[in-house]
């Protein structure tokens, strides 16, 4: 075989990937912007979502693409808007321009222009996307006015010709939750009316009387309280055993706030108890025994209250389990108290849990050793 030959074989055998190279290069974009293309078309969706409920699989997929979004070049957003621009960019493609335009911050006019052009298309054109359910998704009055004026007429207009739509009722209260609460709470109430059985509408709810009790007096805060742990409480009955779990935790805090002492003594116990979901589970063994040790020294019960705390950061393998945002009410009443070596040891379990502020352990030590409260939350 000659030199020549041997060389031509070679291409022969390299062409094909090389080929495969230069395609993928050109369409990289495409391939970007449609690379959640598999997940199924949004009508199957809405109608298995008919009654209100998420179909949580590919709901997830789709919110997933606004986090997505936060990673885009410049390049390639500067591509989508043209797109955008000619009527030719795809769902995912808008969802993608709106987590990078929401990571842009809000002094940035110009995301906050675009931000509310992309989502205000997502109002107006797929009203029932579960992308609008995004926490990221979001339109404030005091940051991006003209547009939440429009974002509002927008929903208001849906809800007169689709009235009985529950996922576009259930959109537009996540929407103007921020910026007309007393609204987005009437439309939560009809539609828990209109679908009673679906847990998901008190849990909406509960969600609305805690966000008002942070902005109420003293005296109002109790009756908010009360609200928000009926709600919370149907909708632990009305959710499946899964998403009622998540449930739990709020319930205990929210008993104990509101003065519901034996009811929140009963929810801290099934908290406690064995569940599924291993990794969850221990923030709700933590949360319980909180509940416990803070009862206990409501009742004077200090050695109570003490071996709950570190009931609490008694978990399992530090590899694996982590608490977001521990309970800390316990340990700073136990600093008021002089209870100094419990807390200690409680910071001293607690800390390889922590998924933040580990770095803070020195810190909250010296605090301890100087009979301060520690700045737990690190602000």
């Amino acid at each position: 075989m000659t030199k020549k030959q041997t060389i031509a074989g070679l291409l022969i055998r390299i062409l094909p990937f090389v080929v495969i190279m230069v395609i993928t290069w050109w369409r990289r974009d495409q391939l970007l912007e449609r690379s959640y293309s598999d997940r199924e078309p949004l009508d199957r969706i809405q109608r298995l979502a008919a009654s209100g409920r998420e179909y949580d699989a590919p709901a997830r997929k789709q919110r997933d693409l606004v986090r997505t979004g936060r990673k885009l070049s410049a390049d390639l957003v500067k591509k989508f808007e043209e797109r955008a621009a000619k009527g030719t960019l795809s769902e995912e493609g808008r969802a993608r321009l709106i987590g990078y335009y929401g990571s842009q911050g809000w002094r940035d006019k110009t995301a906050k222009a675009a931000l509310g052009r992309h989502i205000i298309w997502f109002i107006a054109n797929r009203p029932e996307s579960a992308i609008l359910r995004d926490s990221a998704v979001r339109l404030f009055p005091s940051h991006h006015l003209p547009a939440y004026v429009q974002a509002k007429e927008l929903w208001l207009e849906h809800l007169e010709t689709s009235p009985n739509n529950l996922l576009i009722r259930a959109n537009a209260a996540e929407m103007l939750l921020f910026g007309d609460r007393e609204l987005s709470i009437d439309l939560l109430k009809e539609g828990e009316k209109q679908d009673p059985e679906n847990g998901e509408w008190a849990q909406r709810l509960a969600r609305c009387y805690s966000l008002r009790r942070s902005s109420q007096s003293l005296k109002a805060r109790q009756q908010e309280t009360l609200l928000e742990l009926e709600f919370l409480e149907r909708a632990y009955r009305l959710l499946p055993e899964r998403k009622g779990r998540f449930v739990l935790e709020k319930l205990g805090r929210v008993a104990y706030l509101a003065g519901a002492r034996e009811r929140a003594l009963q929810y801290a116990t099934l908290m406690v108890k064995p569940g599924e979901g291993p990794f969850y589970q221990e923030r709700l063994i933590h949360c319980g025994h909180t509940i416990f040790g803070l009862v206990a020294l409501d009742e004077n019960d200090l050695d109570t209250a003490k071996a709950h705390l570190l009931e609490s950061v008694t978990l399992r393998d530090k590899k694996f389990v982590r608490l977001s945002n521990p309970d800390y009410r316990l340990a700073r009443r136990l600093v008021g108290l002089r209870e100094l070596d419990s807390v200690r040891e409680f910071i001293e379990k607690l800390t390889p849990y922590l998924t933040m502020r580990q770095d803070r352990k020195g810190e909250w030590l010296e605090s301890v050793e100087q009979g301060l409260v520690p700045n737990f939350e690190g602000m």
